[in-house]
């Protein structure tokens, strides 16, 4: 609603006092393309204030006319409807009466107006103009003026506001004047001579214009001069002479050149330029004379002397030598003063004499030999020739990738030699065929191994036509099966429910040391028991759980580091005499210090907050001290030992984990052996609790929250019981072995065996890993697309085996079960039912 539309009814009329405090200057200059900002303020201190209206006078229907454009009522600006279309989205109001125009144009050039209501109304008009820079106009000036001349010239200068125009010269005003100033000399001499600046400016800009008077008169203080330093050029260079002239009105027309005294050239050019300067044609003395319209300046004379450089007149060549051969080189130049002569090889002096002699070569003379000559004159030039010398071959090098492999196997042959000519390199097998040829300094071939023969000595040939060729030789060793190991056991190692194979290391361990054993038993044709013995030397191993008066087949298997040895096969037969087993009530009377379940401490953790889900327990029987098997769990033998006082400890490398026999959430139940245990020499087998790879710190505190309350239970047939545990972390894959040895092993080919839970493909790609050729290695992306393809082969059988057994659960949940066991967490799958 426009304000001025309301209309105010009161019982009294109050004598108002709204006036403006503030208007704009009239007019107001503002710059092209900114924003313009007219400030009027106002006061009212009877509070008669009814509003502000803002007006630009545009054309109308009847000539010039206000429109109204924003306007201010009950405390906030509004846009009125009215507004010119030249102004919408460019006003706006700050502060309590500030018109802002936005990017102004010549277009803005118009009054604008504040009406300020209260009791009555009171208008404030200004004149907003767009400020222009000064535009300079001058009169017409002469190319130049005679001494002693009338000048008058007159600068005109438009713009908004009025421009102030003056004559400046050397930084001082000669005459000024409002949009206009005229500059007269009178009787103009060359004192007055030079530049004249027309000033212009208003408060938009100052603008400049230039001219330059000229003086005429004839050229004076005149010198010649040469671009050669000291007057001395160098025969072959470039010359160029210069005639200065320090003041001429009008400017030099001509430059006249003469050489004793004859004319050489006549132009506008004040230098005079000398290509390929001859001694015979161009010593001498120069001179100028300058000239213009008012005659000739004085001349001015400079001497010139010229200098002639060395030349090199024989030049050295290359040449080939046989070692002890004599060497000769010659350089020879030209020039005054006479040149001297230097030879260098490899920036070391050798001589200062036109012909080098060396009188008998050898490897270190080949290379680039250098002359430098010079007198002093100009640069110094130089020459080269190259020596070189030939020396028959001699091998550096020859290896293989490996020089212990096995059939089917791929090795690589490097043989570098040096020699000149570059020798021609062969490879030969050992039955004397060739393999490869090459001329280079390098060669390499791949040796496909595929039987006994090709396994021997492999011979590098480097010939290249001089006496005499290299010869080296590379032994690849053959890696076999290794031969059978020797049973040794007896009857001290055969008891009622365990037996001890003894055995000795084979006589051949076919190429490679024996890195592990595999011993089989066996009851009949059935496989009872096997373990993988990696810890050498051992060379012994204890079955327990065995039948009484049985016969038993014992198989024990010598692996180095590639293959596996026939079995050595041996026959035992189990004792038939049991001796008596210690029941519980014995162990609970071996000491009666010792503490039941019930006299815990009460600041030991409640198992009842523990973070992890309840353990599973399964009834396992292990062996005895006497090796014998317990008929039950509830004649379990115990270790006599008091569980508070005892070393629980046990070193890692003696427990083996067989097989994984059940899971939790964070924990897992392994079956496995122990040896060595505290009052159990021999080995027992024993249920292994254990955490996951993934299990956080959370579930590792659980797990030693669990282990000392176990360790304060007394023995009981009905709950399982604490043998040891391993809480140290770390462990060597190669036990009781010292580095130096692993690192023989390594580098004879040895390669860790597969471990049991390895699947054989797996084991596979990691043996083409560990290939001692490089370029025989898979590539990482080769290696990662394997390993996809199995985890996608292994992820379609599990999910087939999830359908079909799963028949009548909706797939969604199979989906769900399949998702749980890709992320290991077949203990979650259990506590939700499945």
């Amino acid at each position: 609603m426009d304000y001025r539309d309301v209309e105010v009814s009161l019982g009294y009329i109050v004598e108002a006092d709204v006036k403006f405090t503030k208007e704009p200057s009239d007019p107001t200059y503002v710059n092209n393309g900114t924003n313009a900002k007219l400030v009027w303020d106002y006061s009212d201190t009877n509070n008669a204030f009814r509003g502000i209206l803002f007006n630009v006078l545009v054309d109308g229907q009847n000539g010039k006319e206000y429109k109204p454009m924003l306007y201010k009522q009950n405390g906030s600006f509004k846009i009125h409807q009215n507004i010119p279309p030249l102004y919408k989205g460019r006003v706006r109001l700050e502060g309590n009466a500030t018109l802002v125009i936005e990017n102004v144009t010549p277009k803005d050039n118009t009054k604008f107006q504040c009406e300020l209501t209260g009791s009555s109304t009171h208008r404030s008009a200004v004149t907003l103009i767009i400020a222009e820079a000064p535009v300079i106009t001058l009169s017409s000036i002469q190319k130049s003026y005679l001494e002693g001349s009338f000048v008058t010239i007159s600068c005109i200068a438009s713009g908004k506001p009025d421009p102030d125009v003056a004559w400046i010269r050397s930084g001082k005003v000669k005459t000024s004047g409002k949009k206009a100033a005229v500059l007269i000399l009178n009787r103009i001499n060359r004192a007055e001579d030079g530049q004249y600046t027309c000033r212009a400016r208003n408060s938009v800009k100052s603008s400049n214009r230039h001219i330059t008077i000229e003086v005429n008169y004839k050229p004076e203080g005149v010198t010649l001069t040469t671009s050669a330093a000291h007057n001395i050029v160098t025969q072959g260079d470039n010359v160029t002479l210069t005639c200065h002239v320090t003041s001429a009105k009008p400017r030099v027309s001509g430059y006249r050149f003469y050489l004793n005294n004859l004319p050489v050239s006549n132009s506008n050019n004040r230098e005079h330029t000398i290509n390929n300067v001859l001694r015979s044609q161009h010593y001498g003395v120069y001179k100028c004379v300058p000239y213009n319209d008012f005659g000739d300046g004085p001349e001015a004379t400079v001497p010139l002397d010229i200098n002639v450089p060395v030349q090199l007149k024989e030049l050295p060549q290359n040449i080939t030598v046989n070692t002890s051969t004599p060497i000769f080189l010659t350089c020879d130049a030209s020039g005054f003063p006479a040149p001297y002569v230097r030879w260098t090889k490899s920036r070391k002096t050798l001589s200062y004499k036109k012909k080098l002699h060396i009188s008998s070569s050898k490897k270190s003379d080949a290379g680039e030999y250098m002359c430098t000559v010079g007198n002093g004159v100009g640069q110094e030039k130089s020459a080269r020739a190259y020596v070189t010398v030939q020396y028959p071959p001699k091998i550096q090098i020859a290896i293989a990738s490996s020089l212990t492999s096995w059939v089917g196997q791929t090795v690589t042959l490097k043989c570098q030699s040096d020699g000149v000519p570059t020798p021609t390199l062969s490879w030969y097998q050992p039955d004397g065929d060739e393999i490869k040829r090459a001329t280079n300094k390098e060669i390499k071939a791949k040796v496909a191994l595929k039987d006994s023969g090709d396994f021997g000595d492999y011979k590098c040939v480097a010939e290249n036509g001089l006496t005499p060729p290299d010869v080296k030789i590379v032994k690849i060793n053959q890696i076999k099966k290794p031969s059978q190991a020797s049973i040794i056991s007896t009857e001290a190692d055969v008891h009622a429910s365990s037996l001890t194979v003894r055995w000795t290391a084979p006589a051949d361990d076919g190429g490679s040391p024996i890195t592990a054993y595999r011993v089989i038993i066996l009851k009949g044709d059935t496989k009872k028991g096997s373990v993988n013995i990696t810890g050498l030397p051992k060379t012994y191993h204890t079955f327990t759980g065995l039948e009484r008066d049985t016969n038993y087949t014992v198989k024990v298997f010598a692996r180095n580091s590639v293959f596996e040895g026939d079995a050595a096969v041996k026959t035992l037969k189990t004792n038939g005499a049991v001796g008596r087993q210690r029941t519980y009530g014995d162990e609970r009377n071996a000491d009666d210090n010792e503490i039941e379940l019930k006299d815990l401490q009460s600041s030991l953790p409640d198992p009842s907050k523990f973070t992890q889900p309840p353990g599973e327990y399964m009834d396992l029987i292990e062996t005895g001290r006497d090796n014998r098997k317990a008929p039950s769990a509830t004649a379990v033998d115990y270790a006599p030992l008091r569980p508070l006082t005892r070393s629980w400890e046990v070193p890692r490398d003696h427990v083996t984990v067989e097989k994984i026999i059940g899971k939790g959430a964070f924990g897992q139940v392994a079956k496995g052996t122990a040896v060595e245990l505290r009052g159990r020499p021999e080995a027992t087998t024993v249920a292994i609790k254990m955490l996951k790879s993934n299990a956080t710190e959370s579930d590792k505190r659980d797990m030693m929250k669990e282990l000392e309350t176990m360790k304060q239970l007394n023995p009981h047939p009905h709950v399982i019981k604490l043998l040891g545990c391993v809480t140290e972390s770390g462990g060597s894959p190669y036990p009781r072995m010292d580095r130096r040895k692993i690192a023989n092993l390594l580098q004879q080919g040895y390669r860790m065996p597969k471990p049991q839970h390895v699947d054989d493909k797996l084991y596979r790609i990691m043996m083409s890993c560990w290939q001692n050729d490089p370029d025989a290695r898979p590539t990482f992306n080769n290696l990662k697309k394997q390993l996809k393809e199995m985890k996608t082969l292994h992820k379609d059988i599990v999910y087939q085996f999830l359908l079909s057994v799963f028949q009548n659960i909706p797939q969604a949940v199979v989906d769900i079960m399949l998702e749980k066991i890709e992320s290991d967490d077949a203990g979650m799958l259990a506590a939700e039912g499945f």
